[in-house]
């Protein structure tokens, strides 16, 4: 079942930030920001290569590299309304072997918060790794508890 916008954004912050290093996020993520560029507004930027002064970073060709040379950061600001960030980083790739040899850039995008659509998997598996592991420090604490209750009363006498 498809999560509504709402129901995601409260899955997202309270499984924090999201972090994406598939490729599968690249062409979605491009295709929002030209859909929407009016709204997509660039809040930080670095390019790494000291031959290139300006990326435009509405192209696609700019964000295709080797697969692990790129991390997404998505999350949800506290006083941003319909909004989202995204900081993304890549990287260049060895040809050999496609490993990370240098930055190409980083940028720091505000978005419509209506691309969380784009995120619903990676929303959901994180959230649930969340509550897998919220689970997991609940069940130590009871168990805990309860040996501390039992280590009581076994030395008060009981059984």
């Amino acid at each position: 079942m498809a999560d509504t916008i709402a129901s995601l954004k409260k899955k997202m912050k309270h499984a924090g930030t999201l972090y994406v290093n598939s490729s599968d996020i690249i062409t979605p993520l491009l295709k929002f920001m030209n859909d929407n560029r009016k709204e997509v507004m660039v809040i930080e930027h670095q390019v790494y290569d000291s031959f290139v002064t300006e990326i435009d970073y509405f192209d696609i060709k700019n964000w295709i590299t080797y697969d692990d040379c790129r991390r997404f950061e998505f999350y949800i600001p506290l006083k941003a309304e319909n909004k989202m960030i995204c900081l993304a980083k890549i990287w260049n790739g060895n040809n050999l072997t496609g490993c990370r040899n240098d930055r190409r850039f980083s940028v720091k995008l505000s978005i419509p918060d209506t691309f969380i659509k784009n995120l619903e998997d990676h929303i959901r598996y994180q959230f649930d790794a969340k509550l897998e592991h919220e689970y997991g420090e609940y069940l130590k604490k009871q168990r805990l508890d309860w040996i501390k209750a039992r280590r009581a009363a076994v030395l008060k006498g009981g059984k």
